[in-house]
């Protein structure tokens, strides 16, 4: 069901609160209210319904801001979000780091602002700091007012789970949430290991062994197999899944590697260099990054 919405129209807050109490997901649009031209562009007053096949509209996307007030009204019965939501979340992070690239780009993908804390956990004053919130010591960790989460996918579902409009991203369906999980087991112990070595090895400027290279092609095929009738790796749907597999073959595209054989790939890939705000950007400072890491050190 969609609903064209402002947050800050008293009607619209009642809206999503009856839907909430009812148990109606909404399809949330946001709608630039009082333009007049935007309202005879969005509906069809002569047949009395929504100009659907007008890809035109005046509606776009939810901002972060947008996220926040929607679950402080759902959740708390507010009309207005507090100010101090904005930079409660903490996010431990280095952009070169692989397992940190999912996270940064579901966060550009969703619209949340966090403070990125850069952090290196070769450097002993970052590796401190992380020590005191995570005694695992490793990246990504995000603290949000106050609770700790850490490891990659952990962080992915909380975030879907707490800041999602819907769920979409994570569905409740506990079948399509189990494809969801499949895929990224997959990519936890499979693919992320297979690409990211042969990333190290192409950075280093060391040959890939065959083996590694096997192991990355069987990925691919099976990457390329879940797409075959699908637009997105656990279905019709962009899920929480795309990302850590989207990582593992940003690696892949950062050497070159050839995926022509993987048609399916290919176009899931562009696809989803649509949905994450900033990624060329955020992709160039990864690859400057870790091979500054992992340059060759002068004797």
């Amino acid at each position: 069901m969609d609903c064209y919405f402002s947050i800050v129209s008293p009607p619209s807050q009642g809206a999503i609160l009856v839907a909430n109490k009812l148990g109606i997901t909404l399809n949330l649009k946001k709608w630039i209210t009082y333009d007049p031209v935007a309202l005879y562009t969005l509906f069809d007053f002569k047949n009395g319904r929504e100009k659907v096949e007008d890809e035109n509209r005046p509606v776009r996307p939810s901002t972060s801001t947008d996220v926040v007030q929607i679950k402080d009204l759902v959740v708390n019965n507010l009309p207005f979000a507090s100010s101090d939501r904005k930079h409660q979340m903490d996010l431990y992070y280095h952009i070169r780091s692989a397992p940190c690239q999912p996270v940064a780009f579901l966060l550009k993908h969703m619209g949340l602002e966090v403070n990125h804390k850069v952090t290196s956990i070769y450097d002993p004053t970052d590796f401190e700091a992380l020590k005191k919130v995570n005694p695992q010591h490793t990246i990504p960790t995000l603290v949000d007012n106050g609770h700790v989460v850490y490891e990659s996918y952990a962080i992915l579902i909380y975030l879907a789970e707490k800041y999602g409009l819907d769920d979409s991203l994570y569905p409740k369906d506990h079948a399509e949430r189990s494809v969801v999980h499949q895929r990224l087991f997959f990519d936890s112990g499979s693919f992320q290991g297979s690409s990211l070595q042969a990333l190290n090895q192409h950075t280093r400027q060391n040959p890939i062994p065959e083996e590694n290279l096997a192991k990355v092609k069987r990925a691919l095929e099976v990457v390329e197999m879940y797409l075959t009738d699908a637009p997105y790796v656990a279905g019709q749907k962009l899920t929480i899944a795309d990302f850590p597999i989207f990582v593992s073959v940003c690696s892949l595209d950062t050497i070159t590697y050839d995926l022509t054989p993987y048609p399916n790939v290919m176009r899931w890939f562009n696809t989803m260099g649509t949905h994450i705000p900033d990624l060329e950007t955020m992709r160039a400072q990864a690859k400057a990054d870790l091979e500054a890491l992992l340059a060759p050190k002068n004797n």
